[in-house]
């Protein structure tokens, strides 16, 4: 907790002691975020304070307070980050400039209509779709993964990291934080369930079981059995080929697909953790699942997610793409 604090105090009060740091503001934030730190996820109460940090610069310069502040000066805002940044980062800043105006019981200036025009001016100038958008592994990039590996310690954990992660929909830090535990197997030659504890949206720690196909229980059985490996952390480093050792980071585990993809001739760019979970998404909707069964799946909150990955679907699931596809038949 020490340390959370700490890092919070060094984005929040700046670099510059002599100057944000001695801001009533600044400290007043500061000192909230070390109170919501236990409640949130680090990643969430570090962006609010890196996004704060930004937003007081720019007030400091115009010689504004940066609590309180008015519509028309949010207004100015958007258009100055409009020169430099994408409009989903800009409406992270708004998420946590609203988020923090909440907080302190201030009159919340990202409910004004001015503020939602300026907004509006902007998405109409400028290509809204996220300019880093993942690429997905769908189900025939998955076999091909699968295709170039081999029975060496390293490759059976990677064949039982891929499959789990598309089978259960898992985020990068769900797959990181699953033991050996978690997992609950069927009778022989089914499939098993995994229970993923904790997710960033499940602050309760209510969890979620997942399904995995039987070939995903046989890799999983295949892994344990090379590994030696009856407790603890599930997905673990490989030291020297032969012994396993610490359990995987989420870092590592992105860095892993990458690596696979890669070796697999597929372009690796764009490929992230979370290429499982969106390619699996885009398989079920494309197997006509409802939206609202892959959110259960996937441990969404709404199917609001899930609807903008199968956005991606749409050519090949219009009119056009079943009318050829008939013509084929």
């Amino acid at each position: 907790m020490a340390e959370t604090q700490t890092a919070l105090r060094q984005v929040v009060l700046a670099p510059n002691p002599s100057s944000v740091s001695c801001d009533p503001a600044a400290r007043r934030v500061a000192l909230y975020l070390e109170t919501i730190a236990p409640a949130y996820a680090a990643r969430t109460v570090r962006g609010i304070a890196s996004d704060w940090r930004l937003f007081s610069a720019w007030c400091a310069a115009q010689d504004l307070p940066a609590l309180g502040v008015t519509p028309e000066v949010v207004a100015r805002y958007i258009a100055a980050l409009a020169e430099t940044h994408a409009p989903g980062t800009i409406r992270r800043h708004m998420a946590s400039l609203s988020h923090l105006h909440r907080a302190f019981g201030l009159s919340n200036p990202l409910e004004s209509s001015e503020v939602r025009l300026a907004w509006r001016a902007l998405t109409r100038q400028k290509d809204t779709r996220p300019a880093n958008r993942r690429t997905p592994l769908r189900r025939r990039e998955i076999e091909i993964l699968l295709d170039g590996l081999g029975d060496t310690l390293i490759d059976r954990r990677d064949r039982a990291l891929l499959l789990v992660a598309r089978d259960s929909l898992a985020r990068r830090s769900e797959l990181a934080r699953l033991t050996v535990a978690d997992i609950t197997w069927q009778a022989a030659g089914a499939g098993a369930e995994i229970l993923i504890r904790r997710a960033k949206n499940d602050a309760a720690g209510a969890g979620r079981l997942a399904w995995l196909a039987p070939a995903t229980r046989q890799a999983l059985s295949a892994y344990l059995a090379a590994g030696r490996l009856a407790e603890g952390a599930l997905f673990r480093r490989v030291i020297a080929g032969e012994r396993l050792g610490e359990g995987l980071r989420p870092q590592a585990i992105a860095r892993r697909f990458k690596l696979l993809a890669r070796r697999a001739g597929i372009d690796a760019e764009m490929i992230s953790a979370h290429s499982t979970r969106i390619g699996m998404t885009l398989d079920l909707v494309g197997d006509g699942q409802s939206l609202v069964a892959v959110q259960l799946a996937g441990g969404w909150q709404s199917p609001a997610m899930p609807a903008l990955y199968a956005r991606q679907l749409l050519p090949e699931l219009g009119a056009v793409a079943r009318y050829y596809g008939q013509l084929a038949q």
